[in-house]
């Protein structure tokens, strides 16, 4: 097989030998075309005669210029990749190859960092690298062909997202293996330190992951639960959670704390879950709840006060043998199912509310025009003076 050095010189020699050729014919073409236009010109049998000879042998050479075209473009392309493959600093053109690898619109930002693109440099053993549009050319050894499509596969994937998750609820999915049944299922890398949740992986797999824990971690109810029906409740978590899609975990308290279900999904599937939890707790317990709604109270009271009010709760439930308790924009009164409870605990809370979060004054127009609203339209006095006789004025000289 010739030498590289042997086959690059017979490619420049014929390349320039084409060149030379296709400037000749085009030479003589345009000197039959100037005899073609004097022949015409001379309106001649004998000169018309000779513009058909003439055409003829402008149609060989035409015929004779489109091959040396077609040669050219093959000698070029050979030229091309002997040129690459001494850019490339192979002894064999044989082991030339160009790939065009598929770029995301990430892989293609990160590779505009110099310091990313001299990697996939080092990784190419030399061969050239270039951008066009949303491909990544390369032109080299075959050999380094798989481990660039690999370096490319790995920039591909090290796109990553933070998620700031509940980090108890994160050490939850974690006891209980969730966190690599998601690796798997979204083929994405997820990591959790405190409360902070990283999710790695291409672009649209973290992506998809990411919208998918967030729906996850749409809905979240923390339930009190009594310390007698903690070990009962464990026993039932595993079906609520296949009922409804949720994950529940009971913990039980400790010295100072109450025990509790931490119920947590998307929104709709924790509604559902509070509905089956708060009905087995009625039916263990033999009592109910009652859920008064004071989001627009929250609104109004001040942000420092309510936990004061939180804490006054505590002793709204004393006072009357209940739970009460908030949760979310609402408050909990739970006690017997005699229900004999329920008027006045209701009653001693708008009260505790209106404390903590005075209802909004009315403007003066407003006030006036609600007691406008209230007074009784006063009947105009009868006029029964009608035949009656006049009444006497008496001036005493002062009036009472």
């Amino acid at each position: 097989m010739p030498s590289f050095e042997i086959l690059l010189q017979a490619v420049n020699i014929r390349k320039s030998i084409l060149s030379s050729e296709s400037s000749s014919i085009t030479d003589d073409l345009a000197a039959i075309d100037q005899e073609i236009a004097d022949k015409r010109a001379e309106k001649t049998i004998a000169a018309q005669n000779e513009v058909k000879d003439l055409l003829k042998k402008k149609e060989t050479l035409m015929q004779r210029s489109k091959f040396l075209l077609n040669a050219a473009k093959h000698v070029q392309l050979a030229f091309a990749k002997l040129n690459a493959v001494e850019i490339a600093g192979l002894q064999d053109w044989q082991e030339l190859v160009k790939e065009r690898l598929k770029l995301s619109p990430f892989a293609k930002e990160q590779l505009d960092q110099k310091s990313v693109m001299n990697k996939l440099h080092t990784v190419a053993g030399g061969g050239t690298l270039s951008i066009e549009g949303d491909f990544l050319v390369f032109a080299g050894a075959s050999k380094f062909l798989d481990p660039l499509k690999k370096a490319v596969d790995a920039l591909e994937t090290s796109f990553s997202t933070s998620l700031e998750v509940e980090a108890e609820f994160l050490r939850f999915l974690e006891s209980r293996g969730e966190l690599k049944r998601f690796t798997e299922r979204h083929e994405a890398e997820f990591s959790a330190e405190g409360s902070t949740l990283t999710i790695s992986g291409s672009v649209a797999n973290v992506r998809k992951a990411e919208k998918s824990v967030k729906f996850l971690t749409s809905g979240a109810l923390d339930m009190p639960c009594p310390r007698n029906l903690v070990g009962a409740a464990k026993a039932r978590a595993k079906e609520w959670e296949a009922e409804t899609g949720t994950y529940i975990d009971v913990v039980r308290g400790t010295a100072g704390s109450e025990s509790k279900l931490l119920v947590r999904g998307d929104a709709e599937c924790v509604r559902d879950a509070e509905e089956r939890v708060h009905a087995w707790l009625d039916e263990s317990e033999g009592a109910y709840s009652a859920f008064v709604d004071i989001s627009q109270a929250l609104q109004r009271m001040e942000p420092g006060k309510v936990d004061t009010f939180s804490n006054d709760l505590g002793h709204l439930g004393n006072k009357f043998s209940i739970l009460a308790r908030l949760s979310q924009n609402r408050v909990e009164l739970r006690g017997p199912q005699t229900g004999d409870w329920e008027k006045a605990a209701r009653s001693e809370l708008n009260m505790i509310v209106d404390f903590y979060a005075p209802p909004a004054k009315p403007t003066t127009a407003a006030a006036a025009k609600q007691k406008s609203k209230a007074k009784p339209a006063e009947k105009e006095p009868e006029d029964d003076t009608w035949g009656a006789a006049p009444e006497a004025e008496f001036d005493l000289g002062h009036k009472w």
